[in-house]
């Protein structure tokens, strides 16, 4: 990822304050300390118009797409509701006694967030009208940001002056928990993963935290004067101080990239791969693109760049590095052949092979989506027409109506997007129509993966859907029919296998180049690598293939934990050494009179109890709770079972102070001396002894 230093559009204006954005709606709402806001195409980034809609301060702004609303806030404590058609203000609600610092929305259930300098935090609903719904005042200073926590929207964050970060709930006026790291007052936060969160202060620093841990886990420098804004962007995040500099970061939480503008600067809006800068002075818009920084996993060998030099590393020798060479300036990507004798470079509508060794040229051509398939064949895009070649020379070309796209070839087969994306053999028979237009395929052995914008469609080998998994794929690698990608800053890797899925979770890198011998490749200012659980991962594989593995000792809690995973326990069960590990599986296959042989601690009687007591099976339920000395539970079972504990669970509960349940489990036994004993000098007493106990 790199940010263009050079602006879209940098235009004069008064000092904004606010800039939000429509996932649908095609304008940019860039909110003024004039009271104004003005709209600009966000793609074509063209000024539409400017609307006075206050006297006071605009400090921010959210939209409500089910409402065609816009919230904004004031200096004067008001909440402002435009149309978002035409910017008219439907209403205005009086919503706190000092400036509004923030709204957050929570579009799904019907509910926003407004925090003020009036030390408030505010919870409104907006299904029907806008009603107050609840109100937080644990902060001692102005409260000056909210967010929705991604995991758990039924909880948020607030940042305040006083340098304390709070998690709330919805529903209880108290914070839950509190986190504290800056030294000074805090004056915004964001997540950029679904637990990791970022904050920007006073004491000029940027922090990165995970919402279970209490401290932070990276302290971010860099600005020097106060942090006015954090947002994330796809692989990273943002910040802005009032020193008139922007920052970006890496995932790795390094600084990338610096951007300087006039005056202090309060605003980032993050939309469509473009920034947003808002300062007092002007409004700046740059462009996010990717790097045309590469790097190439074939065998043993690594080939990447650095700008226009290429160079070559041996993956058990990282640091002997050999440069090839240099390419034209410009090209957008390079791909390697399988031998790694040629390099396929690839600019605007043309590409170049040069052989590796020396860098001479060897073919050119117009053309775009070059691929190498077996050892010298390849196949490209050219004017609509399916191109292929061998050792560097024209064999066949194919008109395909409406191709934009060559997704993936094999030697075999060609994916190739047209209206919808269509796998072909290589002598250019359609082989299968798939009913959607991929971003991204390829195959998985005899799978096909395509990916499109937001989910991730697996196929079997007839074309049938096995599974469709909701994943945005920022970047993928198949090594060894093994599927390697990161989404939304998290990694993972699946494994596809008797029309079966498994995705599992794994350390994450953005800019992933491959895997060999265990071992992850990443760039990340230079080649690096990440040892991975091969071992853990054959395993999955070969049972998925049917193929009864055996784990390793040292894999074989996470072998137990996958096959269980799975449903399949009677083979979790035979890998098992440990005896709560065969308890918990015994349970789970139901077979609670083996479970019931092996018990031996209270906790295992308990859950044993409660199994039986479900099934109906009250005799062995008592039996169960009578060992796990739980009486409540006892005398319940008991009740609908042999009736043969009530006096043990009476006396035990009269020791414990349980004096219904004692009385009741001596009534059962019709013990009503006891009975009589636990009533004395009650009003029931009397009563009780003419009707019981006559006799005595």
């Amino acid at each position: 990822m790199e940010i263009l230093t050079k602006p879209l559009l940098k235009v004069r204006t008064p000092r904004v304050k606010a800039i939000v954005t429509h996932k649908s709606y095609p304008y940019a709402i860039v909110c003024m300390f004039t009271g104004e806001v003005s709209l600009y195409d966000v793609k074509t980034l063209q000024f539409k118009k400017t609307l006075q809609i206050c006297t006071v301060p605009i400090r921010t702004g959210a939209i409500v797409p089910s409402k065609d609303w816009i919230l904004l806030g004031t200096d004067d404590g008001n909440i402002l509701v435009l149309d978002i058609g035409n910017l008219s203000i439907i209403d205005t609600v009086k919503a706190h006694d000092d400036f509004i610092r923030k709204i957050a929305v929570d579009e799904a259930n019907f509910r926003f967030v407004t925090v003020s300098d009036d030390n408030r935090t505010k919870l409104w609903g907006f299904k029907d009208e806008i009603v107050l719904i609840n109100k937080y005042k644990d902060s001692k200073h102005f409260v000056m940001d909210v967010c929705f926590y991604p995991a758990d929207r039924t909880q948020f964050l607030t940042v305040s002056l006083d340098g304390k970060i709070r998690l709330y709930s919805v529903s209880h006026v108290k914070y839950i928990k509190a986190f504290k790291g800056h030294e000074r007052g805090i004056n915004t936060i964001d997540f950029i993963s679904p637990t990791i969160f970022i904050t920007g202060a006073d004491d000029y620093s940027v922090m990165v935290w995970d919402i279970k841990r209490a401290l932070p886990i990276a302290v971010l420098k860099g600005h020097t004067k106060n942090v006015t804004r954090v947002i994330a962007m796809k692989n990273g995040f943002i910040s802005c101080s009032e020193d008139s500099t922007v920052r970006f970061w890496n995932n790795d939480y390094k600084t990338f990239e610096v951007i300087s503008l006039q005056g202090r600067i309060w605003e980032l809006c993050y939309k469509d791969n473009k920034v947003f800068v808002g300062s007092d002075e002007e409004l700046a818009v740059y462009q996010e693109s990717k790097p045309n920084n590469f790097a190439v996993l074939c065998d043993n060998r690594i080939f990447y760049n650095q700008k226009d030099t290429f160079f070559s590393t041996k993956t058990d020798e990282l640091g002997a590095v050999k440069e090839l060479g240099s390419f034209e300036a410009d090209f957008n990507s390079f791909s390697i052949n399988s031998t790694g004798k040629y390099v396929g470079v690839t600019y605007d509508g043309e590409f170049i092979i040069y052989s590796i060794l020396g860098m001479r040229k060897k073919f050119a051509d117009a053309g775009k989506d070059l691929h190498f398939f077996d050892q010298d064949g390849m196949v490209f895009l050219k004017n609509g027409n399916i191109v292929v070649g061998r050792k560097n020379e024209i064999s066949d070309e194919k008109a395909i109506e409406n191709a934009t796209k060559i997704l993936f070839c094999d030697g075999n087969s060609i994916l190739i997007n047209t209206s919808k994306t269509c796998l072909y053999s290589l002598d250019f028979k359609l082989i299968h129509e798939f009913n959607i237009c991929a971003k991204y395929g390829a195959l998985i052995g005899k799978n096909t993966v395509l990916m499109t914008d937001n989910k991730i469609h697996f196929f079997d080998d007839n074309f049938n859907t096995i599974d469709i998994l909701d994943f945005e794929v920022d970047q993928y690698k198949i090594c060894d029919d093994i599927m390697y990608f990161s989404s939304n800053n998290k990694s993972f890797y699946v494994i596809v296998a008797n029309n079966k899925i498994s995705i599992n979770n794994m350390k994450h890198h953005s800019c992933m180049i491959g895997v060999r011998n265990g071992l992850l490749y990443y760039s990340s200012n230079g080649i690096k690598t990440e040892k991975i659980d091969y071992q853990m991962i054959e395993f999955q594989r070969e049972f998925m293939l049917d193929l009864d593995p055996v784990p390793d000792e040292s894999i074989r809690d996470k072998a137990i934990a996958f096959v269980e995973g799975l449903g399949f326990y009677d083979k979790a069960l035979s890998l098992c050494r440990e005896d709560n590990q065969k308890f918990e599986i015994l349970i789970k296959l139901g077979n609670l009179q083996e479970a019931l042989r092996s018990a031996n601690s209270p906790i295992k009687f308990e859950k044993l109890g409660k199994k039986f007591f479900n099934q109906g099976d009250m005799a062995n339920a008592a039996e169960c709770f009578y060992k796990a000395n739980n009486i409540n539970s006892l005398f319940l079972s008991d009740l609908f079972g042999n009736k043969k504990h009530f006096n043990h669970v009476a006396n035990a509960a009269k020791k414990s102070g349980q004096l219904n349940l004692a009385f009741l489990a001596f009534y059962k036994s019709k013990d009503f001396k006891n009975c009589r004993d636990l009533l004395k000098d009650t009003p029931f007493q009397s009563a009780f002894n003419k009707f019981y106990c006559q006799s005595n």
